[in-house]
């Protein structure tokens, strides 16, 4: 009966123990062993294999039930499953690996490390949690390197590598929301590359090409961190790292590929010969980094000595390369008195970036025939027909249809050369041996920990365990003692099959006025004295008119304050429990309920909020999305809170607008003016507070004897709705005003009509009292109901 590796290694071991303690003779060994032959490596392997692809679909059923929502289950219950369930598969890994079996053990914590994710989803779901969202990839990725590390197993780090990957790329679809363009998330990176450590400690210290490999292509998902606009090294790092693997050692292969692709789309960009296309390239791809640039650059010349003290030219080429490449990166970036805009400055750029092409195309094809492999040799033939081709698209104008031959004809020519030299005899291929990276120092400390192994698995299990528990504690307090509030929201139902079905809410304190971005502006300059100049001096621009205004202040809003920064809003409660928002502060409140927020958008940076406070997603049975979606698109939907004394707050519940929480407002209209004031976009609001402004945009006109009345703005206030100036019969309608708590709700209608021989600006203006209001919100009616816009009132 075959036995598996590990097995017979211990029967050969023990067997040799039983002879020499006189239990055996040799012969009795002998036919011991032959009775119980080695399992052949392709056997285990292919088993392993399809054992693993069964956990992972495992995995993914777990996922699907979660995402699935077991409304129909009690909180404690399914508390209760994720607990048992990560305990029991967890403890199943670890059993096996008590018993000896690595590979049982392997599968075992993988599959555990796959509920841990799943219960950091579920737990999000019971308590409708909406924090950032990446952090929850991040703490998965993170209390599984333990289960990597001590087991030693390849498909453990695959495992970290792609949690690794997906918090980077949710980290760069948040990055495509961000304001900042330039950032260069220094921090990110750092985190990533050191998540990868782990991996890369284990790849090359057993010599796995295949984990190397996995880790160069990792080297993409930095590529969608900077929103388009990528700094050099980011494409030239692979490259370097595989400058440092002599040539032959299979270990260096997925760094190289992934490095020669990178380095080959920048330098083919840049060295198009369409002066127009030098800045458009420039921006997207000469942006500088010191720091990381640097290093990069040190790497490089180090690559490049240690491979001049092997004698391998092939390494120290793609070196060179590397450095060629990071050149034009520091060329193009600097902007020293014009120097980025000097012509001679981009001639240069564009030869340099020719050349290195070049050399890396003859780079990529010396290393394929030297280690005998034609995926290098084919990679540089692509490489340089497409810098051929790309060149002959600069300069198709020029050549005719006789160029044009003359092109395609050295096309083919090239291919028939190099399928030429593929053929020739060639010394036989360059094949290095993969040393294991085991310095003394890290073998004694691992060998140390050996024994220890299946204590500090337990206690890996245990931190998994205390995570959740620690979410599970946090985030039921404000449910459990918290104080309720009501608060109007606005959902759309996207779907996230992580995380089931759930309602994205938003609500009206997100969103920051115009007076609330000058306040908190303001404050912050207080607190914060060393705030630049020109945003101080941009303060008079925030009054050129209410939208861009509002637009301008927001960006200055974003580029003051850091993400994260708390921000408060005092909160009070009105008699249908609906909340009432104040103005919001960076100082915490001493006196009073509070909501604690943070600077940035939740629910993937896509409701447009400036403000998140963890509240903003609601998870829901599957199918039953059309039940929230029909109230949103009423205006009649609610979010029952739960708020701590120190602002944390909880999602309990949605409910629908109820007679005892809305009633309806008495307004009339404003008649007998016309609207005089400068032309505006489409369908836009505003809020009249006093008679001067009132004047300044409205014109009396008086019509059969009926006289203009204006607004009594000691007691009412004007919401002035205004479309842009057609020709197309337009016109504005009340739905209904209504109110609740503090906040009132506008519902407009538009109808647009047939073709006038005139233009207008089709307006209406409601006056209502303002007695107790503090913000207003003005939809149109329609499939979305969307809102045109909320209006913080004066205090």
């Amino acid at each position: 009966m075959p036995l598996p590796k590990g097995f017979r290694d211990w029967l050969t071991q023990e067997s040799s123990r039983w002879r020499s303690d006189g239990l055996l003779t040799e012969d009795q060994r002998e036919r011991i062993l032959a009775r119980y032959p080695e399992t052949p490596a392709e056997h285990g392997a292919l088993a392993f294999a399809l054992r693993t692809l069964g956990v992972l679909l495992f995995g993914a059923a777990i996922l699907l039930v979660i995402s699935h929502n077991w409304a129909e289950f009690p909180q404690g219950g399914q508390l209760g499953t994720v607990f048992a369930a990560l305990a029991l598969i967890q403890g199943i890994g670890l059993g096996c690996f008590l018993t000896g079996r690595e590979r049982g053990a392997t599968l075992g914590h993988l599959l555990g490390c796959i509920m841990y994710g799943a219960g950091i989803a579920l737990i999000g779901q019971i308590y409708h949690l909406d924090a950032h969202a990446p952090d929850a990839v991040l703490f998965w990725c993170l209390f599984t390197i333990p289960f990597a590390l001590l087991l030693d197993a390849t498909v453990l780090h695959l495992l970290v590598i792609a949690l690794a990957g997906s918090w980077m790329l949710m980290e760069a679809d948040h990055a495509w929301y961000r304001s900042h363009r330039d950032q260069l998330h220094h921090a990110e990176r750092l985190v990533f590359l050191l998540l990868l450590l782990p991996s890369a400690l284990a790849a090359y210290r057993r010599a796995r090409p295949a984990l190397t490999g996995a880790l160069a292509w990792s080297f993409v998902f930095l590529w969608f961190l900077f929103n388009g606009r990528i700094p050099v090294h980011i494409f030239v790092l692979p490259l370097v790292l595989a400058a440092l693997h002599p040539t032959g050692d299979a270990r260096g292969r997925g760094f190289r590929f992934i490095g020669a692709a990178g380095v080959a789309f920048i330098t083919l960009a840049l060295g198009s010969l369409h002066g127009s296309m030098h800045r458009e390239f420039g921006d997207a791809f000469l942006r500088h980094d010191p720091l990381y640039t640097l290093a990069t650059a040190a790497a490089a010349g180090w690559a490049i000595l240690r491979a001049r003290a092997r004698q391998d030219s092939h390494a120290a080429w793609m070196g060179l390369i590397a450095l060629l490449t990071l050149a034009l990166g520091f060329l193009g970036a600097l902007d020293l008195r014009g120097f980025r805009e000097r012509e001679t400055v981009w001639v240069l750029v564009t030869a340099i970036a020719n050349v290195t092409t070049l050399l890396l195309a003859i780079a990529l094809i010396r290393q394929g025939l030297a280690e005998n492999r034609l995926r290098p040799y084919v990679y540089g033939a692509i490489v340089f027909l497409t810098w051929l081709f790309w060149r002959y698209s600069d300069i198709e104008k020029e050549l005719g249809y006789l160029g044009m031959a003359g092109i395609f004809l050295l096309l083919g020519v090239v291919l028939f050369v190099l399928a030429k030299i593929w053929r020739q005899p060639r010394e036989p291929a360059i094949v290095e041996a993969m040393p294991e990276f085991r310095p003394a120092w890290l073998e004694a400390r691992l060998t140390a920990l050996v024994p220890h192994r299946r204590t500090l698995l337990a206690g890996a299990i245990a931190a998994q365990v205390a995570v959740l528990g620690w979410m599970v504690y946090d985030h039921s307090r404000p449910l459990a003692s918290g104080e309720r509030y009501l608060v109007l929201c606005e959902p759309v139902d996207p779907r996230d099959l992580m995380r089931g079905d759930y309602v994205t809410l938003g609500y009206g304190f997100q969103s920051l006025s115009h007076e609330q971005y000058q306040g908190l502006l303001k404050e912050w300059r207080q607190l914060h004295p060393a705030a630049n100049a020109e945003e101080k001096a941009s303060d008079d621009s925030l009054r050129s008119g209410a939208d861009q205004a509002e637009f301008i202040a927001r960006r200055i809003f974003e580029q003051s304050v850091p993400k994260d920064t708390p921000i408060y809003f005092p909160l009070t409660k009105g008699p249908e429990g609906i909340a009432a928002f104040g103005d919001p502060t960076f100082t915490r409140p001493t006196t009073g309920a509070f909501l604690l927020t943070r600077r940035g958008q939740g629910s993937w940076g896509r409701n447009n909020a400036d403000v998140r406070a963890g509240i903003e997603s609601f998870y829901i049975k599957e199918g039953t999305g059309a039940k929230w979606e029909k109230l949103r698109n009423q205006s009649r939907l609610l979010a029952e809170i739960a708020v701590l004394p120190n602002g944390q707050a909880g999602l309990v519940a949605l409910k629908e607008v109820g007679a005892e929480t809305s009633r309806a407002v008495p307004y009339r209209l404003l008649e007998n003016h016309f609207y005089q004031g400068t032309r505006v976009g489409y369908l836009q609001a505003d809020l009249v507070t006093d008679r001067a402004d009132f004047d300044k945009s409205f014109h009396p006109a008086p019509l059969n004897g009926r006289n203009a009345v204006a607004p009594d703005f000691a007691q009412e206030w004007l919401i002035a709705v205004l479309d842009k100036e057609t020709d197309r019969h337009t016109e504005l309608s009340v739905v209904f005003v209504e109110r609740l708590g503090a906040e009132l709700i506008v519902t407009l209608k538009v109808i647009r009509g047939e073709k006038q021989t005139f233009t207008t600006i089709p307006a209406i203006g409601l006056i209502v009292p303002k007695e107790g209001l503090r913000s207003v919100t003005i939809r149109e009616q329609g499939g979305t109901n969307r809102v045109l816009r909320r209006l913080s009132l004066p205090r």
